[in-house]
């Protein structure tokens, strides 16, 4: 007994009288004593120390981007998954008001410091692609200014759902609730409700946040071209949070792509000299023909090209097919040709299958003729069309 301190609380204030027991007497903490309880300072009041906090924050932030014992995938999972959620607590306990506006920009602006740093991403790397959702390949980066407002309509929620009288003879749960979100920007609607209580779901209104940044992205015009053929197929952009098949320094690189931050001429900011193709000198150095249609790559492309082919032949031989490979044949002219694969099913319909990699930046790419010589000078995205 004589290690514990007691916290005397009577009628809501802070008390100095020592707790007497039949064992003996436990010491009460003494008024305007700082102490810790449960992750929030405890004086009279909660209270929240905003310059103790962001220095906590940097510290942990410089320690992560100076190991050398981590891979950047694995520092950026580190970031996002146990450095930025230590504000999360504060967030839902500490009063809004005691929460400088601030000090939440400045820790997102430290954040996404870290985060390029970390992934070693050029500065002009657009906000945008890195607080959207990972289904449109964004990396799903921790906001603090999000959060704040989240937290709170997320602790209100948890009170709504225990219908304490007290607490509703005290508090007006919706009304604070919906203050978050106009602080957030965001008018009210029927669809950020759960249709389990009826309250504000704070998934639903930070996917839709999400989903703001990523279209903000698509409108940008020249960082992020071509992304909004990512609303195809979003399982797959999910792998963007992960190097699965592929070494560091290409994920890497892959996100610098989806960006149209990488270092060909046509980027802003990127040469001093001409911004035609270092190589060829003929055609404007996008990112689409150097990947494209420049001939000192064209041995890579090659196997790129060999690369997708096998792997849509192995899709379709799990599928039951029969399929061949790099077929050869003649033409009415009598010249020699290749067909990239021909497969047959049981129904024994064949057929011929040509792969061809292009790149698009908007959905009216493919049926507007008059303007493709105009629109492959543009930066586009990587997208694989079968014929």
């Amino acid at each position: 007994m004589s290690k514990s301190v007691c916290i005397n609380i009577t009628k809501g204030q802070l008390t100095g009288r020592h707790l007497e027991l039949d064992e003996g007497e436990i010491k009460m903490l003494s008024p305007g004593e700082y102490i810790l309880y449960l992750g929030v300072d405890f004086e009279n009041v909660i209270s929240f120390n905003p310059q103790k906090t962001m220095q906590d924050l940097r510290n942990k932030l410089e320690i992560l981007s100076s190991s050398p014992l981590l891979q950047a995938d694995q520092k950026f999972c580190i970031l996002n998954t146990s450095i930025c959620p230590t504000l999360i607590y504060p967030f839902q306990t500490v009063p809004q008001h005691l929460i400088p506006h601030g000090f939440l920009i400045d820790a997102d602006k430290m954040i996404r410091c870290t985060l390029k740093e970390v992934l070693q991403r050029p500065s002009d790397l657009p906000d945008n692609m890195i607080y959207s959702h990972c289904k449109f390949k964004g990396l799903g980066l921790f906001r603090s200014q999000w959060e704040a407002q989240l937290q709170q309509i997320n602790s209100l929620r948890i009170l709504h759902q225990h219908s304490n009288p007290y607490i509703t003879a005290t508090r007006d749960v919706v009304t604070e609730s919906v203050n978050c979100l106009y602080k957030l920007q965001i008018k009210p609607d029927n669809s950020f409700l759960s249709p389990k209580d009826g309250f504000l779901d704070p998934r639903k209104i930070r996917n839709f946040l999400r989903d703001m940044e990523y279209n903000k992205c698509c409108e940008l015009p020249t960082k992020e071209k071509g992304i909004i053929f990512f609303q195809e197929y979003p399982p797959i952009n999910k792998l963007i949070n992960r190097h699965v098949g592929l070494s560091i320094s290409e994920w890497r690189d892959g996100i610098k792509m989806i960006g149209n931050v990488t270092a060909v001429r046509a980027t802003p900011g990127r040469t001093m000299a001409t911004n035609h193709c270092r190589h060829c000198h003929n055609e404007i150095e996008t990112l689409s023909h150097v990947l494209g249609s420049c001939p000192h790559g064209e041995t890579l492309r090659n196997a790129k090209h060999h690369k997708i082919r096998s792997s849509i032949a192995k899709a379709l031989r799990h599928s039951g097919f029969k399929v061949y490979e790099e077929v050869h044949g003649l033409s009415t002219c009598g010249s020699s040709r290749r067909i990239d694969m021909i497969a047959f099913n049981n129904n024994k319909m064949g057929y011929i299958i040509d792969p061809t990699v292009r790149f698009e930046k908007s959905k009216n790419q493919p049926d507007d003729v008059n303007n493709e010589k105009k629109q492959i000078y543009e930066p586009t995205i990587q997208y694989i069309l079968i014929y």
